[in-house]
């Protein structure tokens, strides 16, 4: 059996399974289906981030964020993405900005607990966010879930409205190109 025939025969399995005619037909129109099933999918989730970036900030009831320091933080959204290969936690996030300066970036870590302040999840973050004095903005990004992780099951599980965050800011740099350091505050 030539390598060519014996790539094609074990593309057929792979994509057509066990009891499929090993035809090239059959395996065209297998790849096109999976082709077309992915691009609906990504359209998908095009549309779903597409509607995140144009809805307004929500409040969400339940605990507030905890605030007081220069940087705050409170949750938008947060969801969970069942993929094929990784699943996800999306988080929105909205940091506010208290500080006398304008802001180009800043990393800390957002503490998330549950209604009963128990802590659940740390996760460091790093934005590239300018933010000028009493203003606020979104920040997005997410967590590749783990099940084996008790945070990441937890963070997953818990319903938005019994969900609180505390920032523990780390570091900016200002727009001025100055860096503080807030770690040791």
């Amino acid at each position: 059996m030539t390598s060519r025939l014996l790539a094609v025969k074990l593309t057929a399995l792979l994509v057509c399974g066990p009891g499929a005619a090993l035809t090239m037909p059959a395996l065209a129109q297998s790849v096109d289906d999976r082709i077309a099933a992915l691009e609906m999918r990504v359209a998908q989730l095009e549309a779903r981030l597409n509607a995140l970036d144009a809805s307004p900030a929500r409040t969400v009831a339940g605990p507030a964020a905890v605030g007081g320091g220069p940087i705050n933080v409170r949750v938008v959204e947060k969801f969970f993405t069942d993929g094929r290969v990784q699943d996800f936690i999306r988080l929105v996030l909205e940091f506010s900005s208290t500080l006398g300066q304008p802001v180009r970036s800043f990393d800390g870590v957002a503490i998330f607990r549950n209604a009963t302040g128990q802590e659940i999840f740390r996760l460091g973050v790093t934005a590239d966010l300018e933010l000028d004095p009493g203003e606020s903005g979104r920040w997005r990004g997410g967590i590749g879930f783990n099940p084996e992780i008790e945070g990441h099951v937890r963070l997953r599980d818990i319903p938005q409205h019994e969900l609180s965050v505390e920032f523990r800011l780390g570091g900016v740099t200002y727009t001025s190109g100055l860096r503080e350091d807030f770690s040791n505050r």
